[in-house]
């Protein structure tokens, strides 16, 4: 049966002609300016629903900048979901600091709601809502703010209370044992110091000052968790409380409380630290704030001077992301000390996307907030590869009469730049349009192919070294016998935003150079890249189009 099932799909794999992709929702930038291949564009109603309309083949290809298509590709429901959570999360952030945030969030909603093996946000977001209610009452309870937790707790329980992770993060909240130590000292430090005024209090001697102290130790006995905890794992026959749901929120939430204290109650710096850990969040803001003449230290048990500090430059969770210094420090291309991070010294380095924690922890909770039909919605949206999701939407010439006219309007160029040229052409006769094209792409690649080409030769010091290219358009697979479909790497390549490079094809010491290079492109959200069989495949990120169109602009002219 199985083997008759795997012969059926490879019939089918092999069946001559392309399957058409299902239609997914991608809002047209600006009218009659993206195609699909059938000639429909895919337009975005005032109310951020997809519309299928025709569009006169004369119309299909207009010029289109990629930052233009950027700037209207995502719904104006993604937009306005999350602008809502940020201002219910943030409500003292400024306008202006509401709209540099949501792009941010916006860029990675494909790791946030793709599904992988791993990660599936609807299931997520159905245990959050389950345990909604109890989470409320323990946040209630503990006086923290409940949104940043749920949101928290909405990306990280995988879809159930059982889940261990490698790092040994368990249960709803993904608890690590140190977090729930440090969850548990600290709520015995702040019943102690409750105490402590209830018995300051009940030295006054009257009965107001009584009946105050009383309530304060009502309180401190809430923060008396780490016997109940221990009781109620008892009572459910495990041993590792982290399993039972009620001791894992209320461990969540002492844990966030105590973040919040660290930070003084900045909530993004806080859910920053719930991934990266105190210390290291710690070092990041100290290396920012010397760089502002703070001569503050890297806080201790006493951490006023060093919130203070904070205070008085308003430091935010942007603020870090748009330091460029910081970023690399949170994305591991620098240690937390500051360093540039190598094999020595790897170990004090970042990773797991901890740039990325605090956006995909607010997406979670915008979707969230906005129903399981938004999530569900948005799952779907979002189901292809990454690469090929952020591109979609471009012009796909399906012809050669297409590529005539998209160089016509300058939507696509010719790479004159230099090149070691793995093939690019494939084997389309020398002269043909098939053979021309194939070195065509859109103009802000190009300019990034200048970029990276500079960049490795001062990397390396080598006035020469080019880059080893074995694809750009692959505009040749549209001739017979090939007929590429509009799909896969080929609806990238055919875009003009992708490149397949071979680093092996270089030195040991200049392939190293340049995989350097490529990865601090990709962890800075310029590019995306996928590695694949020795191949690299680049895919532009379009948001930084005017960027590399301004280079190519100035570099063309030079290399023609």
């Amino acid at each position: 049966m199985h083997r008759t099932v795997w012969l059926l799909a490879l019939l089918i794999l092999l069946a001559p002609g392309c399957r058409t992709a299902p239609q997914v929702e991608a809002p047209d930038p600006s009218p009659a300016v993206l195609s699909s291949p059938s000639g429909e564009a895919v337009l975005s109603s005032p109310s951020g629903e997809a519309v299928l309309v025709a569009v006169p083949p004369s119309r299909r290809m207009q010029r289109l900048s990629l930052q233009e298509y950027h700037q209207h590709k995502h719904l104006l429901a993604e937009q306005e979901a999350v602008r809502r959570a940020l201002g219910q999360v943030f409500p003292d952030w400024s306008p202006d600091q509401v709209e540099q945030a949501i792009p941010e969030i916006l860029a990675f909603h494909h790791l946030v709601f793709h599904r992988t093996l791993r990660h599936d946000l609807e299931k997520n977001h159905a245990v959050a809502r389950r345990v909604e209610g109890l989470l409320r009452e323990l946040a209630s309870r503990h006086e923290v703010p409940f949104l940043p937790v749920w949101g928290i707790v909405s990306w990280e329980n995988s879809g159930g209370s059982s889940k261990v992770s490698w790092a040994d993060a368990a249960g709803l909240g993904q608890m690590t044992w140190g977090a729930v130590e440090q969850a548990h000292a600290f709520a015995a430090q702040e019943a102690a110091r409750l105490r402590a005024q209830a018995d300051r209090l009940r030295a006054e001697g009257d009965s107001q000052a009584e009946s105050r102290a009383r309530e304060l130790e009502a309180r401190a006995r809430t923060l008396d968790v780490a016997e109940r905890h221990a009781q109620m794992a008892k009572d459910m026959g495990v041993k590792d409380e982290r399993m039972v749901v009620e001791a894992n929120l209320e461990d969540t939430i002492l844990f966030f409380k105590y973040l919040l204290w660290a930070y003084g109650e900045r909530e993004d710096l806080a859910i920053s630290a719930y991934h990266n850990g105190v210390q290291n969040n710690d070092d990041i803001l100290v290396d920012f704030l010397r760089r502002r003449g703070e001569g503050v230290r890297v806080p201790g048990a006493d951490r006023s001077d060093f919130i203070q500090a904070l205070s008085r430059h308003d430091v935010t969770w942007l603020d870090l992301w748009r330091d460029r210094r910081s970023r690399q420090m949170l994305n591991g291309q620098r240690t937390v000390y500051g360093e540039l991070t190598v094999a020595a010294n790897s170990h004090l380095a970042l990773g797991d996307e901890s740039d990325l924690y605090p956006w995909k922890i607010l997406a979670s909770l915008a979707a969230l907030l906005e129903g399981p039909e938004y999530t569900a919605r948005m799952a779907a949206r979002y189901r292809d590869r990454w690469e090929l999701v952020e591109v979609r939407g471009l012009p796909e010439p399906a012809s050669f009469r297409d590529f005539e006219i998209l160089a016509e309007q300058g939507h696509l160029v010719r790479w004159t730049g230099p090149i070691r040229d793995l093939g690019v052409a494939g084997k389309a006769p020398k002269g043909t349009r098939g053979e021309t094209f194939s070195y065509y792409v859109t103009p802000e690649m190009a300019g990034y192919l200048a970029d990276l080409t500079i960049r490795l030769r001062q990397a390396t010091g080598h006035p020469k070294v080019a880059l080893p290219i074995a694809r750009l358009s692959g505009a040749w697979a549209l001739a017979p016998p090939y007929k590429a479909c509009p799909s896969g790497d080929n609806a990238t390549h055919l875009r003009g935003v992708a490149v397949d490079l071979v680093p092996d094809e270089l030195s040991p010491v200049h392939a190293r150079a340049l995989e350097d290079l490529v990865r601090s492109d990709f962890v800075m959200d310029r590019v995306y890249l996928r590695r694949a069989a020795g191949n690299w495949h680049l895919v532009l990120n379009p948001r930084w189009g005017d960027d590399y169109l301004a280079i190519w602009q100035t570099r063309s002219k030079s290399w023609r």
